[in-house]
């Protein structure tokens, strides 16, 4: 029997890969300005408002994945064997017409295999998020055995909790607004604690796993509004805190713009809660967003090849005022992008392996 389809992560899936490239559209000259110029403060805007897409993307697998019990066979035949192609395809393609001149245009630059090689498994900057995915794929046998044991599974989001968000957000504040014997006493425990190396609990991995709980668990409305003041509350500390730090340092600033954050993991798990419980029932807008979730991830792969290709003809995040040329590039940008990916998916076997 078919498994029905959840509606709400098709929406996810779309405000996601919107999110990860207005992200990227804001990130493209993070270093060119200094942390006091608007510019700069505007980008920060832009990108400490949108850094839950990647976040998002992965709680969805998690949910996924986690909602049934896969053999370690499918798992190997499947699933892994997609993401390597998409990796290795789409990492040649970048390495060839993307190096470091954005894209070859000087005929006469000798082109070096050696160079090509290494990119190609180093990957476009984007393409971390595919070998991150697989090497979660490879554990997914071993985390189902916790995740169905809700003792376990509250127990390992306590923990992931404490390791990867809480002590390290201290840190950074530690460093940020502290100093004197305060800093001193709290960057020593941070040594402390690091010394632990509770690895297991720090990684993506968490994610993943936090996915399949907020799927699987039922809220009451007092929860949710809890979770949606918190998500707020985040959104507007992301961009305070992040643009307070680039402006007393005077320098770009991404302390609180980590994955690994208490603002940027309560943006992410607001938006997964709001939109699961988000009356969806337009059933044309619906099968519409059914149809951009199906090329979200070609979108994802070919979205840098678009944006570095307007870079090339000159349309930048500084072409004009960037409170206008954000959205208007990031705009251009997703419209190609899921275009090429319509596209690539009409074509037998690139739609099944590397869009």
């Amino acid at each position: 029997m078919k498994k029905e389809r959840v509606v709400y992560f098709d929406y996810l899936r779309v405000f996601a890969i919107i999110a990860v490239i207005v992200l990227h559209v804001s990130a493209q000259l993070w270093t060119s300005f200094e942390g006091r110029e608007f510019e700069w403060q505007i980008y920060n805007i832009f990108n400490s408002i949108t850094r839950w897409g990647v976040s998002v993307f992965l709680m969805i697998s998690g949910a996924l994945f986690l909602s049934r019990d896969i053999e370690i066979k499918t798992i190997y035949k499947k699933y892994i064997p997609r993401m390597v192609v998409s990796y290795f395809v789409w990492s040649a393609i970048y390495a060839a017409f993307a190096p470091k001149s954005i894209l070859v245009t000087d005929l006469k630059n000798s082109f070096s295999l050696k160079e090509f090689i290494t990119t190609t498994f180093e990957g476009a900057v984007h393409l971390w998020f595919i070998p991150m995915i697989v090497g979660v794929y490879m554990c997914l046998p071993l985390i189902r055995q916790f995740v169905v044991s809700k003792k376990l599974l509250n127990y390992y989001l306590l923990l992931g909790f404490i390791f990867a968000y809480a002590v390290p957000q201290v840190v950074y504040l530690t460093k940020d607004f502290t100093t004197g014997v305060l800093q001193e006493v709290l960057l020593s425990v941070h040594t402390l604690i690091s010394d632990m190396n509770i690895r297991i609990v720090v990684g993506f991995v968490y994610i993943f796993v936090l996915g399949y709980f907020l799927a699987q668990t039922d809220f009451t409305k007092k929860q949710r509004r809890i979770i949606y003041v918190l998500g707020a509350l985040s959104f507007f500390f992301t961009v305070f805190l992040n643009g307070l730090a680039g402006w007393k340092s005077n320098a770009p600033s991404t302390n609180y713009l980590q994955t690994f954050t208490i603002n940027v993991l309560f943006e992410a798990v607001s938006v997964f809660v709001l939109f699961k419980y988000m009356k969806l029932n337009n059933e044309k807008l619906n099968s519409f967003m059914s149809a951009l979730s199906k090329y979200s991830f070609g979108a994802y792969l070919v979205h840098i090849l678009v944006l570095s290709t307007f870079r090339f003809w000159g349309f930048r995040a500084d072409s004009f005022n960037p409170v206008y040329c954000v959205p208007l590039l990031a705009l251009s940008t997703i419209v190609i992008s899921f275009v090429i990916s319509f596209l690539l998916n009409k074509v037998p076997f690139i739609n099944k392996w590397i869009t």
